[in-house]
């Protein structure tokens, strides 16, 4: 179902009935069943162009499309929402650049956040934006600076609402980008202040490039 772009001719920016219509949507965005929510904001979508929540509609459509990996859907919702795009749009578009490969596009945006909250999504607060932020720069610099990768796991698996196996799904790809991790810069970084976790994921490789010096 294609959605009109904002702007689109209306009757009313303001009827009760798209209010409610979108309250029902915006409630089923975070629920596990993802075609629903997809469908629920489809619909409003179509039902009441140029409504005022309309692009509030289309961040959170592009939050669903992400979840679902529908990356050129995502894209394409995201750009209907137009110029001067707000934290949320930011945010998505950060979380989009990383899916799409173009890592140093997705720092750029998502840095930012890491200073604060993410931001609300269309209006809403999003339970897994924490986890998406972190682990989307995790990605996004495992080749580039892993130390900083790591660090962005170590903060992905300390977040208060992490379960138990979101933690062991981030101590092993930060255990993977350990093992990728030239000697040298294991080194260094050890040589600083780090957290518990950064120290004993890359202290096998620190202590592997001091044997190579032989230093050890």
């Amino acid at each position: 179902m294609e959605a009109p772009k904002p702007g689109a001719p209306t009757v009313s920016q303001d009827d009760r009935g798209g209010d409610a219509d979108f309250r029902a949507a915006a409630k089923k965005v975070f629920a596990p069943d993802q075609a629903a929510a997809r469908a629920a904001l489809e619909s409003f979508l179509v039902t009441h162009p140029g409504h005022r929540l309309q692009t509030a509609a289309l961040v959170l459509l592009a939050r669903v499309q992400l979840a679902s990996n529908d990356l050129a859907g995502a894209k394409t919702s995201l750009e209907r929402v137009g110029s001067s795009p707000s934290p949320d749009v930011i945010f998505l578009s950060g979380l989009l650049a990383g899916r799409q490969g173009q890592h140093k596009r997705a720092v750029e945006l998502l840095q930012p956040f890491l200073a604060e909250k993410p931001p609300l999504v269309g209006g809403q607060t999003d339970p897994d934006a924490g986890h998406l932020l972190h682990a989307a720069m995790a990605e996004s610099l495992a080749t580039t600076d892993p130390v900083a990768a790591i660090e962005q796991w170590d903060q992905y698996r300390s977040l208060d609402e992490t379960r138990e196996h979101e933690r062991a799904y981030a101590r092993h790809r930060a255990g993977q980008v350990a093992e990728r991790t030239p000697g040298e810069v294991a080194l260094n970084a050890l040589a600083k202040p780090c957290s518990p976790f950064v120290r004993a994921l890359l202290g096998p490789r620190a202590v592997a490039a001091l044997r190579a010096r032989g230093d050890e």
